[in-house]
């Protein structure tokens, strides 16, 4: 969902666009944006891996938690969210910004 409002952000508000020319975010923003989700959707899917492995000694193939509730595992998985988190949040702040300099300009005409 992050990478659909990333996509709708670069659309309206980059500097390339035809909306916002002169106050658009620089282009290489979106692409660190799109290569740090790309760099947390990798993650996921290692901690999901990691904390969620077929068990060893049985034969039905169930997927269920091997390691301990506080392992390293989850932990890797604890701060992915957070940067997700952070992500996600950051994408926001950028709208709430260049909504704030939108309503500005309009009402300073």
């Amino acid at each position: 969902f992050t990478y659909f409002q990333i996509a709708r952000l670069k659309y309206c508000f980059s500097s390339d666009s035809i909306h916002s020319t002169k106050y658009g975010y620089p282009e290489c923003l979106f692409y660190i944006l799109y290569a740090f989700g790309g760099i947390l959707s990798i993650g996921y899917i290692i901690s999901f891996y990691l904390i969620f492995k077929p068990m060893e000694n049985g034969n039905d193939g169930c997927v269920l938690p091997v390691s301990p509730v506080w392992s390293m595992d989850t932990l890797i998985f604890v701060i992915n969210y957070a940067f997700y988190f952070i992500w996600d949040w950051t994408v926001l702040i950028m709208y709430i910004i260049k909504v704030c300099q939108i309503a500005r300009k309009v009402s300073n005409r």
